[in-house]
């Protein structure tokens, strides 16, 4: 699971949406906007968490001189160390923590359902912003053949395969 910050904000009016259907989520009322940036605020501390462990994991490679290729593996390990999932594992987490911050927001005046129903109406939405990102870099990996991943050379074309891919979707 990616996150991309441009995405978070209208990821967390779906999300606020999405729990308000069929009044299974009440706000306080004129408090929607301040209930997005609450889950906004969880999205955003998901992604610096997420960031700071690619990039920290990067830094073990170097250290211990390892082929870019143990990336995926190095980063589980740390995520494990902080307690932070990632991939499909990812989504329950960062549920968990919307929902403990619903329950705790001040902007959230009743909420009408259980833990998995609300989790069942954020899962869609979530899997909506983030599914398509992660199919494009896939396949935007398969194009690449030559390069070794983690190079300067690497990271260059890959945003441009991704940036061509988009592009092709969108025309």
């Amino acid at each position: 699971m990616r996150l991309f910050p441009g995405k978070l904000p209208d990821l967390a009016k779906d999300l606020i949406r999405s729990l308000m259907k069929d009044d299974a989520v009440e706000l306080v009322p004129d408090r929607t906007q301040e209930a997005e940036m609450d889950i906004e605020s969880v999205l955003r501390e998901y992604h610096r968490q997420e960031r700071e462990i690619h990039e920290q994991a990067k830094d073990v490679l170097a250290a211990r001189q390892l082929d870019f290729s143990n990336l995926r593996r190095v980063k589980v390990q740390l995520a494990k160390q902080r307690g932070l999932k990632l991939d499909e594992d990812g989504y329950e987490y960062l549920m968990d923590q919307v929902i403990e911050m619903i329950y705790f927001s001040n902007n959230v005046e009743e909420i009408f359902c259980d833990n998995n129903e609300l989790r069942g109406r954020m899962l869609p939405v979530l899997k909506k912003y983030t599914n398509n990102d992660d199919a494009v870099e896939q396949q935007a990996r398969a194009r690449i053949k030559n390069l070794n991943e983690g190079t300067l050379t690497w990271d260059v074309e890959i945003a441009k395969k991704i940036s061509d891919i988009r592009r092709e979707r969108n025309a």
